[in-house]
């Protein structure tokens, strides 16, 4: 099972630039789990220290239930794709 996780600020700008992004990459994965989590509620900051975060925006791909993958700042969705698709097993990875 694969989970994908959005941490953001609502008054993070990057955030914002990633938002339509993220919204994209959700309807194209119907098997994924998708979640966001704003940083400044509900734990979010020990959330996302859990993970490393030290950014905004940051998208942490699990597999598993285990990180597998830690994306920082805004990429183009065609690279988020990729990346999922790789993780998922549907893709080979190029480099």
């Amino acid at each position: 099972m694969l989970k994908v996780i959005k941490f953001y600020a609502t008054w993070c700008q990057s955030c914002k630039m990633l938002e339509p992004i993220f919204k994209n990459l959700k309807s194209k994965f119907n098997d994924v789990e998708f979640e966001e989590i704003d940083i400044d509620q509900n734990n979010g900051k020990e959330m996302l220290a859990k993970f490393g975060g030290d950014t905004l925006p940051i998208i942490v791909v699990l597999k598993n239930n285990q990180a597998v993958e830690t994306i920082r700042g805004v990429k183009p969705l065609i690279t988020l794709e990729k990346k999922i698709k790789t993780i998922k097993g549907d893709e080979k990875e190029t480099k």
